[in-house]
């Protein structure tokens, strides 16, 4: 129901977090696990989701906090759908919850795992933009302008992938899938880190790496991103990049994924 969805759970209860974990895995998810407000908010900063589970009661930091500052804040989830978690659900608390930026609110304790599964859908699905208005918001969206050569270039192309699966079989271009998504993982934070720190010798030295790689598997998006970074050399370095990377980096993953997932059942 949630295969390939990307998740940040804030939420401080042990008990809580390892139910909503199990559930949330077990329909197909990924997650990424906060039990702070603080921490949220960093991991809101650093990497993209397909949405995010607020616990509302939390120490030190209310989950309406966080959730006011990831909408007001520029980054990666400042749009995506963010879900309300607390124990009290009426009109008052979802009144409340809709001003400070959530999408909807899901009731604790949670009992149902094909309920939970539903609801978070419906709201997702609710949230979701019209096709043109995603298109602007994309990775040329993210962009700000700044690289409009993107928007020329597929996240990704199966004609590679495809021609060296021709050659060594399924089996191979999986363990090259694998190891591709992990190394490229790795660079594409690298390099969003090395933006954010305006450290331009490592910004050239990852878009290189990066370069060496992604047109291999087919992701084009991120070849073009990687090309233009290295050659534009913008330093200082634009902060606006870092989204941008990891933007295209979470296509661009998604994509492989489920090119290898395709593959595996037509084997």
């Amino acid at each position: 129901m949630l295969s390939g969805i990307k998740v940040l759970l804030a939420e401080d209860n042990p008990t809580n977090q390892l139910v909503a974990t199990h559930m949330l895995e077990n329909l197909g998810a990924g997650v990424v696990l906060t039990d702070n407000g603080v921490d949220a908010i960093e991991a809101a900063r650093r990497d993209s989701f397909d949405v995010l589970l607020v616990d509302i009661q939390m120490p030190g930091m209310s989950g309406e906090q966080v959730i006011r500052e990831v909408r007001e804040r520029p980054g990666p989830n400042a749009a995506v759908p963010i879900i309300a978690l607390t124990a009290y659900v009426g009109p008052v608390e979802r009144d409340a919850m809709a001003r400070c930026g959530a999408d909807g609110v899901i009731s604790k304790p949670i009992l149902s795992i094909e309920g939970f599964g539903d609801e978070i859908r419906q709201i997702m699905e609710r949230r979701k933009p019209p096709a043109a208005e995603r298109h602007a918001n994309g990775a040329e969206g993210a962009a700000g302008g700044l690289l409009p050569e993107l928007a020329d270039h597929p996240v990704f192309d199966a004609g590679a992938l495809a021609s060296f699966a021709g050659l060594a079989g399924l089996g191979r271009v999986a363990a090259l899938i694998d190891q591709a998504r992990s190394d490229l993982a790795e660079e594409a934070e690298t390099l969003a880190s090395a933006i954010e720190r305006r450290d331009q010798k490592a910004v050239d030295g990852s878009t290189h790496k990066i370069c060496g790689m992604a047109g291999a598997v087919g992701a084009m998006r991120l070849d073009c991103l990687a090309r233009a970074l290295n050659t534009r050399a913008p330093g200082p370095c634009d902060m606006r990049y870092s989204a941008v990377v990891r933007t295209v980096w979470d296509d661009t993953d998604k994509a492989l994924a489920t090119w290898a997932a395709e593959s595996s059942r037509q084997a």
